[in-house]
């Protein structure tokens, strides 16, 4: 398919994402090059993820970018992250620009609750249940409840360990659900936790921002950036359980801190809705290949 494309549009604008992990992309991309195509662009998350992967990613994706840094006219960053990954890989910062992932799915009326919390997510150490698990193991004196969606290789031990904890009875499995279906579960939940020890972009803060909850996210996903900058929830420190604790006591114990950042949420949400974010692609695209307008402000930048 990607040689299919270069050779009906040889000379066009092509978008990659990223360089470096798929053969036949990169291949396109060399194609590309041999037949002087004056630019490309990459929407990309950080590869540096697992922390034990870090060195040996850098150095192979740093050579794969090399041959191609100068082709590249527009790098779309997923997340803080992402912008950081380009920055890293040598690429110009007039060149980088942000880029989040929207989702699917619609929104319905929010209704009215004390204490709902909710994770979404695989159910895989990568993704922090357990941390979340053991912040509230601190919260007993609180009023809540948490619906976990998704599924892993831990949800055994997450389920023994709520049992443990003397939580097994405030905490439900639903198990996966359409994605399409997440943001209207989401309109019931009160605050939205992506506690990642590692991540890309935490698809799970769209959606939530989205559903009009508040959110709070470890500072290891690329959208670590969105909850305290834009007011509609608090970042804490990957790992760091009682951090976690901290702001969950502080949200359960004080409705009204919800209640603002949810209404910030509900503004922000249009910001991040896919309408909103293809006309900011469309004019960063604009500016980087047609030198048309200023350099466009992402609409989530608060």
């Amino acid at each position: 398919m990607a040689d299919a494309i270069v050779d009906a549009s040889p000379h066009g604008v092509h978008i990659f994402s990223g360089i470096g992990a798929y053969p036949r992309l990169d291949r396109a991309i060399g194609r590309l090059k041999a037949n002087k195509c004056p630019g490309i662009g990459i929407i990309a998350e950080t590869v540096f993820k697992e922390p034990h992967l870090h060195l040996p990613r850098y150095l192979k994706t740093r050579f794969s970018y090399a041959q191609y840094r100068r082709m590249i006219r527009a790098a779309f960053g997923i997340g803080l992250s992402g912008e950081r990954f380009f920055k890293m890989m040598g690429l110009r910062e007039e060149v980088i620009f942000p880029y989040l992932y929207q989702n699917v799915g619609s929104a319905e009326p929010r209704s009215e609750g004390a204490g709902r919390l909710a994770f979404v997510g695989k159910l895989e150490r990568y993704k922090g249940a357990d941390i979340l698990l053991a912040a509230l193991a601190g919260c007993h004196d609180l009023a809540w409840t948490l619906d976990v969606y998704g599924d892993g290789a831990m949800r055994g031990t997450l389920a023994a360990l709520a049992s443990s904890s003397g939580l097994a009875e405030r905490v439900a499995f639903h198990g996966v659900i359409p994605s399409d279906q997440v943001v209207r579960r989401l309109c019931h939940a009160d605050i939205c936790i992506v506690p990642s020890r590692y991540d890309g972009w935490g698809m799970a803060t769209s959606e939530a921002v989205r559903a009009g909850a508040t959110v709070i996210v470890s500072d290891a996903a690329g959208s670590s950036d969105i909850p305290s900058a834009c007011g509609v929830g608090a970042c804490f420190r990957s790992g760091d359980v009682a951090g976690l604790r901290e702001e969950l006591r502080l949200r359960l114990a004080d409705p009204a801190v919800v209640a603002r950042e949810q209404a910030a949420a509900r503004s922000l949400a249009e910001k991040i809705a896919p309408a909103a974010v293809a006309r900011f692609l469309d004019a960063a695209l604009r500016h980087a290949f047609l030198q048309e307008g200023l350099r466009p402000k992402a609409p989530w930048r608060c």
